[in-house]
């Protein structure tokens, strides 16, 4: 990750514990927990596994950020969980539970991908009023 913010081994392993990634999926579009993947050498946009409907979190983000990536081998939008948890901002790192990586897209340099990224906290309840 060069060029990426830097983040200690031991800080990555707590904030993975505590904070994961979660994509949309189905009809209505519900957030959901996916398989966890090497956090540094894995992209985990490619083929996630999906493991339950984040029911506990709050459907609506409380904060979108932009975070940069590194392209993989071939040029193709990689992200990986350890470049989107560097880039949470420190404030957000108590709040933020859950984020989503959305819209990568080539930065202005051509050597990285910018995306926005959805942060997510927990819910007061655990099933949503529908």
């Amino acid at each position: 990750m060069s060029g990426m913010p830097k983040i200690s081994n031991a800080d990555l392993k707590k904030l993975t514990k505590r904070i994961k990634p979660v994509i949309r999926i189905g009809r209505g579009k519900d957030l959901c927990y996916i398989e966890e993947e090497d956090p540094i050498n894995s992209a985990f946009t490619y083929s996630p596994k999906l493991t339950q409907i984040a029911y506990d979190i709050n459907q609506k983000p409380y904060k979108i950020i932009k975070t940069i990536h590194e392209p993989n081998g071939v040029g193709h939008f990689a992200p990986s969980i350890a470049e989107v948890i560097s880039q949470i901002p420190l404030e957000d790192r108590k709040r933020a539970v859950a984020f989503e990586v959305v819209h990568g897209v080539v930065a202005p340099d051509r050597e990285h991908h910018i995306a926005e990224t959805r942060l997510y906290e927990k819910r007061s309840t655990k099933r949503p009023t529908r």
